[in-house]
């Protein structure tokens, strides 16, 4: 459940003027302590206006290729056209353009770039 800001507020001064335990308050009231102790941080270093609920920091996507390389793998895709995919990543390290590279990282921005088109990257072997 969220809270607003006014309600983080009174479950801190709730929590501040009870006698009973921390531990047992929060129980109570059924607020993780953890959250509490991350609301009560917040409220301690920049006041009540700081419990209001901000926007959330994009995430990094941890399997992203990094745009730099992906400009470099397009480019290399471009000057090697008949080169598949995994032939594309090894090129890509042997000639120094850059480090590894996996097979899966060189379809995507390639594909992107305009190199393959309905084939989607698959050659005839015939």
């Amino acid at each position: 459940m969220r809270y607003s800001a006014a309600e983080k507020l009174e479950i801190i001064r709730l929590v501040e003027q009870s006698s009973l335990p921390l531990r047992r308050t929060l129980a109570q009231i059924g607020i993780p302590r953890s959250t509490f102790y991350a609301w009560y941080e917040r409220y301690l270093a920049r006041g009540a206006g700081a419990l209001e609920d901000g926007q959330p920091a994009p995430r990094r996507v941890w399997n992203k290729l990094p745009d730099t390389i992906a400009q470099a793998v397009i480019g290399l895709a471009l000057k090697e056209p008949e080169l598949s995919p995994r032939e594309l990543a090894t090129a890509f390290v042997d000639e120094g353009v850059g480090n590894f590279v996996f097979v899966s990282h060189t379809k995507k921005p390639v594909r992107a770039g305009g190199r393959y088109g309905g084939e989607q990257g698959r050659r005839n072997r015939g």
